[in-house]
């Protein structure tokens, strides 16, 4: 006999494993990743940085201080209206002026993000993209229970 967690070095895997509530077994479900992805996804996800000055939304400078009804679609409908939050630092673009942004209204809904945010140096009525410059940087979109 030999003790497979004897080591931190060791790997002990555990595959196609079904948790049931109850004493009732039902056929097992073996869902794509894909699909298991997309059903998280409903409750939570967070833009991804693909390099510097990833595109996370769009939206108009609706004054030199606000980026208004900035906006994408979600990747899959929320479960509920989400909450936004901002981890590290985003930034607004409008062609000329790249400026820290702050989030400042939640609009969204279970099919779109749309929120206004703070921003400095914009010009009146331009496209206005909200940028991710570092891996740190993102949006966190939750519809948790």
């Amino acid at each position: 006999q030999v003790n497979a967690l004897d080591s931190t070095s060791n790997i002990f895997k555990i595959a196609l494993v079904q948790l049931e509530a109850g004493s009732v077994a039902t056929t097992f479900d073996a869902r794509s990743v894909g699909t298991e992805l997309a059903l998280c996804q409903r409750y939570y996800y967070q833009t991804v940085y693909g390099g510097s000055d990833t595109t996370i939304a769009h939206g108009t400078a609706g004054s030199a201080t606000v980026a208004a009804q900035c906006g994408s679609t979600h990747p899959v409908t929320m479960r509920a209206i989400p909450t936004l939050a901002e981890a590290g630092t985003l930034t607004a673009y409008d062609g000329s002026a790249n400026t820290d942004i702050a989030l400042v209204t939640n609009s969204s809904s279970t099919t779109n993000v749309s929120f206004n945010c703070s921003a400095s140096s914009l010009t009146l009525g331009r496209a206005v993209q909200i940028l991710s410059n570092a891996a740190g940087d993102y949006l966190t979109v939750t519809a948790e229970l």
